[in-house]
């Protein structure tokens, strides 16, 4: 779940950390009068509402809860419409078991707050902690649509998708988080159980042991890789020795008696005694199941509009078995959107009047990911800890990857385009306040009141993947395309709009706007990533990669392209 501050130390078999909001009190000095800033600059003292979230954010970080819970109701009652106070609240009440009520803290601080995203990642990994899998996947989708940069994120999301039995989405997903970090324990060990759930046990322990090797006390590898060796492998010796080292963790895993039950079965069975009956531990809980999911609370944030997440301290375990730590890192900024900046008035053709100013909006959405590859995991190694010798890590096997569903979609007929020029500058004032809900359903009316209004079906796009409503989305970009098909900034959204859940149908859109557009940097570096990973293309992924340093040899990305090409045979 979410973190606060220190991440060090494990909790249990997994950690989640909750996200809070850490760099941001200047944005909670924003609600204090003038006089009472000028005093707590000169003096020290603060008003009550924010010395009271000040206390709460430090009781956080210190892991006393139960009183930061006192301080942050406070904080609330009197800060009542601030986000990151809500946040922070929640955060306490999920640290201390009041899961109900954290639910509730997190949804008021995304009511005050929706682009605080970082509040759906804590609200998501709850839902984790209450089994409830379907909601928390539709949390944490939203969450790595904004931070797709985010190796928790991505696992959270793998977690959500495998106790959904989504294989192939929780395979992308923890592809996703293996980009950003190639050995990330968590990540290796929930590829072993999309393996073994595809019953590919070979490849599965694969998976295991390149966790092991990668931290070799992680404990859910551990026990995975003792029972398939025991049950699949016929290896008796290799799971006897992991379930003495799964035995030895400190602390204690909550099923340390059932595992040492099993460990004793089996080496009586071993010795040739006669057993009643093999206790193993039950695969519905702790053998083969993703990492253990543990509530982290979720850092608040005192922050300006786009939040940075900041690093949360580890959460304390709860009796929940599917717990999860999640610490969320400091995140790159994404790209800036380009022609957003000081746009000039355009005309409406029809009527001759100034449009909005809605150029803002009509501009590039980038969400491209850092190019990298899957390093192979070190497979000789004569460690105490190795299991029987395997081979070298599968190539993965191509994975079919569903397709979207385009509509025929006629030019509509015009309509009262006074009334959805009125209509769109709502929504164009709603977007820029964040209010995303508003400005979608004024978009939605100028919609209605001219169906051929371009700029209201590409801005109701935006707003609807800033939103997470991806199939809304994507019709708002299908249908401005079949309006205007010459849109090159409609068809690079509409291709990253596909790019989660269909991403060979994104690379065959930005093939065509590539096609038109050859020079488009931006658009070669999201195909890039594309072929790169998830769709293992490697020869294209060079050569569009190759393209992007070409014509940007200064492109922010440019040094983790270098060594992509150069860990892919450049």
């Amino acid at each position: 779940m979410l973190t606060t501050k220190n991440t060090g130390g494990e909790m249990g078999q997994g950690t989640t950390k909750l996200i809070s909001a850490r760099h941001a009190n200047h944005r909670l000095w924003g609600v204090v009068p003038c006089v009472l800033l000028a005093c707590w600059l000169v003096t020290g003292c603060r008003p009550p509402g924010p010395q009271a979230l000040l206390d709460g954010q430090k009781l956080v970080d210190r892991g006393q809860y139960a009183d930061a819970v006192v301080r942050l109701k406070t904080a609330t009652e009197i800060l009542s419409t601030n986000a990151q106070a809500w946040n922070y609240l929640g955060l306490a009440y999920h640290q201390t078991g009041q899961l109900d009520e954290a639910a509730e803290a997190y949804k008021k601080a995304l009511t005050l707050d929706q682009n605080l995203v970082e509040a759906h990642y804590n609200l998501g990994c709850l839902y984790l902690d209450q089994n409830h899998p379907e909601l928390a996947k539709s949390e944490l989708t939203t969450f790595t649509l904004h931070r797709d940069k985010s190796l928790d994120g991505w696992n959270k999301l793998g977690t959500a998708q495998l106790a959904l039995h989504d294989l192939s989405g929780a395979e992308r997903s923890l592809n996703n988080a293996r980009l950003i970090d190639a050995l990330n324990p968590e990540a290796l060990n929930n590829l072993g159980v999309v393996k073994m759930q595809r019953n590919n046990v070979t490849e599965a322990a694969q998976y295991f042991n390149a966790a092991l090797r990668s931290k070799p006390d992680y404990a859910p590898a551990l026990l995975n890789i003792a029972i398939i060796s025991q049950t699949q492998l016929s290896s008796r010796a290799v799971a006897l020795q992991r379930y003495h080292e799964y035995l030895a963790l400190n602390p204690k895993p909550a099923n340390w008696d059932a595992v040492g039950s099993a460990a004793r079965a089996l080496e009586q069975e071993m010795n040739g005694t006669t057993v009643a009956a093999t206790p193993r531990p039950a695969p519905a809980t702790n053998a083969i199941t993703p990492a253990t999911i543990r509530p982290a609370p979720t850092t608040a944030s005192a922050r300006p509009a786009k939040p940075e997440p900041g690093a949360a301290a580890n959460p304390k375990p709860t009796a929940s078995v599917n717990t999860a730590t999640v610490a969320v890192t400091q995140v790159p900024p994404e790209p800036v959107i380009r022609g957003a900046n000081n746009p000039a008035k355009p005309v409406d053709a029809t009527t001759g009047a100034d449009k909005p100013e809605h150029r803002g909006f009509l501009s590039r959405v980038f969400g491209g990911s850092k190019p990298g590859p899957t390093p192979a995991v070190e497979t000789n190694t004569t460690s105490a800890v190795t299991t029987a010798p395997i081979a070298p890590m599968p190539e993965p096997k191509p994975v079919v990857y569903p397709r979207y569903t385009y509509h025929t979609i006629k030019k509509p007929a015009a309509g009262d385009r006074a009334a959805a020029t009125q209509a769109f500058a709502e929504g164009a004032r709603a977007q820029q306040a964040r209010q995303l809900p508003e400005a979608a359903a004024a978009y939605r009316r100028a919609i209605q009141a001219d169906p051929t209004y371009f700029e209201a079906y590409y801005n109701l796009g935006v707003v609807s993947m800033e939103s997470g409503s991806v199939p809304q989305g994507l019709a708002a970009y299908e249908t401005a395309l079949a309006i205007q098909p010459e849109s090159h900034d409609s068809r690079f959204n509409f291709a990253l709009a596909l790019k989660a859940n269909y991403p060979v149908d994104a690379a065959n859109e930005l093939e065509k706007l590539l096609a038109k557009s050859p020079n488009d940097a931006d658009a070669h570096f999201a195909l890039a990533n594309l072929y790169a990973e998830p769709l293992r293309q490697a020869a294209k992924a060079r050569e569009h990669y190759q393209k992007v340093l070409e014509l940007k040899p200064a492109f922010p990305q440019a040094a983790a392209i270098k060594s992509w090409l150069w860990a892919n045979g450049r």
